[in-house]
């Protein structure tokens, strides 16, 4: 029941203990690595469902990415949009002129066009035209720092990852907001970089370990108490960088590591007022909220601070939405039938508002519902929180 891969094609090579036979296998050299295991074992959407609800404490997820490591380098011929994707991630520069070239054809309406033609030479994946909102928002940059309103109980670093920081800076901005108003002052790091973990989870060491390692050196500051993120698929490795590297630093540097939601509700954001909202949101759950920093009820709490809001759980939250990093590109029909119960679920709730805490899984949702035409606001729990905040 927690693996959903094996809940919908009922295979014992499609779950968690039939995958880890096949790894044993591939590793004693038992099994050769073609195209059959490899299916088997990109079929998984290393949600880790099957880690937090093993008894005998099994970690799947350091296994899956161990083996794809070894599939990552043995791989004769890579997937050229997989690899475009990641390189793209990878960089700073690289992501944030694609971003600038694809707004500007969206505005001037030869998006369609412009993406045709890159899925031509990339070989990329269409459907990763459909996740990007048009026309996407214009970027702006970030103060090196954001004082705390009235007096300062504490220094915080924002971590702002690489998609996020070109599609949804409007989340990172009221994560600023609600942390200089209970009373923390926020540095952004200039020389920060994309978590790593699109890259790690594909076997891309190659591009993992530096960005890992440019992270710990950009939060380096002994001043800072407390690293903070926004997307809960990128804290959930960004405080595994000590399993990573296993040094001294990684260890200094997990240990910072807090969820934006769950660190406000330690800190302070009862004694803010909000405005009341009359109405009613699901709140979906990230597998990494979920399975890897055991935050199921965070959002519940925080939400509960905004008067008369009715908060119910999205149906079916135990299973994962199927956008899984880039699992929704690479494994379209089962990520698609995945997210698909997801959106049924919605619909049948009647509600206009879908909290979620990590920006894959929202903007995989998002596209989900544009597709269908159904017009449910898709938003981050601190969003909510920042718009009904009483200054």
């Amino acid at each position: 029941p927690h693996c959903p891969t094996y809940a919908t094609h009922h295979n014992e090579t499609e779950s968690p203990r039939g995958r880890i036979a096949l790894m044993q296998a591939l590793l004693r050299d038992n099994l050769p690595l073609n195209e059959q295991l490899t299916q088997h074992l990109d079929s998984c959407l290393n949600c880790r469902a099957c880690e937090a609800a093993c008894p005998s404490g099994v970690k799947y997820g350091e296994l899956i990415d161990g083996v794809r490591a070894r599939q990552w380098a043995q791989e004769e011929q890579p997937n050229r949009g997989k690899i475009k994707l990641l390189e793209i991630t990878a960089s700073r520069k690289k992501l944030r002129y694609s971003a600038k070239l694809i707004r500007l054809t969206q505005l001037s309406g030869t998006y369609k066009l412009f993406s045709k033609g890159i899925e031509h030479l990339t070989k990329a994946p269409p459907d990763i035209n459909t996740l990007l909102p048009e026309p996407l928002p214009a970027r702006k940059n970030w103060a090196d720092q954001y004082p705390a309103i009235n007096e300062e109980r504490g220094h915080v670093a924002l971590f702002t990852g690489c998609i996020a920081d070109i599609c949804d800076q409007q989340t990172l901005r009221d994560a600023i907001t609600l942390l200089t108003h209970t009373g923390f002052r926020v540095t952004i790091p200039a020389q920060q970089a994309c978590c790593g973990a699109l890259h790690h989870h594909a076997g891309d060491t190659a591009h993992s370990q530096p960005l890992a390692e440019a992270n710990i050196d950009a939060f380096a500051d002994e001043s800072i108490e407390q690293i903070i993120h926004c997307a809960t698929g990128c804290g959930a490795h960004l405080m595994e960088y000590n399993q990573q590297l296993n040094t001294p630093q990684a260890d200094k540097f997990s240990l910072k590591v807090n969820e934006i939601s769950g660190f406000l509700l330690k800190n302070g954001i009862n004694n803010l007022k909000f405005k009341t909202l009359k109405t009613s949101v699901s709140v979906h759950l990230p597998c990494t909220q979920r399975n890897v920093l055991k935050q199921a009820t965070i959002p519940f709490e925080l939400l509960k601070l905004i008067p008369e809001l009715k908060i119910e759980p999205l149906a079916g939250n135990h299973l994962c939405c199927g956008a899984a990093g880039s699992y929704m590109l690479e494994q379209p029909k089962m990520a698609q039938q995945l997210r698909q119960a997801k959106l049924d679920s919605l619909q049948r709730s009647q509600h206009s508002i879908l909290v979620s805490s990590n920006i894959g899984c929202a903007m995989y949702l998002a596209a989900g519902l544009r597709q269908q035409g159904q017009a449910i606001e898709v938003i981050h729990p601190i969003s909510l929180l920042t718009r009904q905040l009483i200054h």
